[in-house]
């Protein structure tokens, strides 16, 4: 894709991706040119966090307020794949790094993953 992808979590707990360069395109709703790539589900909770990994650019973590965090590879954007979800304990004030790291913020009581 020309300009990647743009992803968005949503309150439903899904996670989808667009094509941005369908998005600026005026002429792609005459062309029947849709810019949503794929719509993932695997959340129960609302979508809280997403961050795409800097070092491997097609993985992309997604957390939500069911604790899960998910990371899904974007290799082929149409039918991306999930690697199995974990589940984290204490995630409010804890934010997962795209390179898997967990920073703990200031009264955080910790990220751990189980």
């Amino acid at each position: 894709m020309q300009l990647g992808l743009l992803a968005g979590g949503l309150a439903d707990g899904s996670v989808c991706l667009w094509d941005p360069t369908v998005l600026l395109d005026p002429n792609a709703k005459e062309h029947h040119r849709v810019p949503q790539v794929a719509k993932m589900q695997k959340h129960t909770g609302a979508v809280k966090g997403l961050e795409f990994n800097s070092f491997s650019p097609n993985l992309l973590a997604s957390g939500a307020a069911d604790s899960d965090l998910c990371i899904w590879d974007l290799a082929k954007p149409a039918t991306p794949s999930l690697y199995p979800a974990l589940k984290v304990r204490h995630p409010v004030g804890s934010t997962m790094q795209g390179d898997g790291r967990c920073i703990r913020r200031v009264a955080s009581p910790g990220c751990t993953v189980r």
